[in-house]
């Protein structure tokens, strides 16, 4: 669900406020709770969370470790991937990763 605020005409009053479900478009993530996110260049980026599992006498939780972005535009949910940093080929950014600086 997406909250929509807008401001009042008169000063003093309260905002209007309109609640609107989010489209399921593309890869939605699957439900949980603890997720991280953020607003990043009109896209949600939702990060991790867990998906509680209960039985009568206990909870299991799924921890996610998955990132996934909402387009705020094009109302369509993505799956990213975070990939590693590669070590570069240039010389000169080479020898700066290999420097240690010692106090």
């Amino acid at each position: 669900w997406a909250l929509h605020l807008t401001l009042p005409k008169v000063s003093g009053q309260c905002p209007g406020v309109r609640w609107e479900p989010i489209s399921k478009k593309g890869s939605p993530p699957c439900r949980r709770s603890g997720a991280s996110s953020i607003l990043y260049k009109n896209r949600i980026l939702l990060f991790g969370g867990v998906t509680d599992k209960e039985s009568t006498n206990d909870v299991e939780g799924e921890f996610h470790n998955t990132l996934h972005a909402f387009d705020l535009d094009r109302h369509r949910w993505y799956s990213l991937e975070v990939k590693p940093k590669t070590k570069s080929t240039n010389r000169k950014q080479k020898k700066k990763e290999e420097t240690t600086f010692i106090r």
